[in-house]
């Protein structure tokens, strides 16, 4: 069990050092070109309620591959 709570989900990895750099350039870039074309920021939730990604709310998201952090 112990184990487990040191593991990043799947499908995410986290970055590091030269990688993290190149990464918030380019992103820093992109941001800058995307503000040239009067492109606009958005911020979404990290956190959202669970029943969001119902089905009957039509999300495509699997409750298997959603985390669960209970209250």
């Amino acid at each position: 069990m112990q184990d487990k709570l040191l593991q990043t989900p799947d499908g995410v990895r986290d970055t590091y050092d030269v990688e993290c750099k190149k990464k918030r350039k380019v992103m820093h870039e992109l941001h800058h070109i995307l503000e040239l074309y009067s492109y606009h920021d958005i911020e979404t939730p990290t956190f959202e309620f669970f029943d969001i990604f119902n089905r009957d709310k039509g999300s495509l998201y699997l409750s298997t591959s959603i985390i669960k952090i209970p209250a």
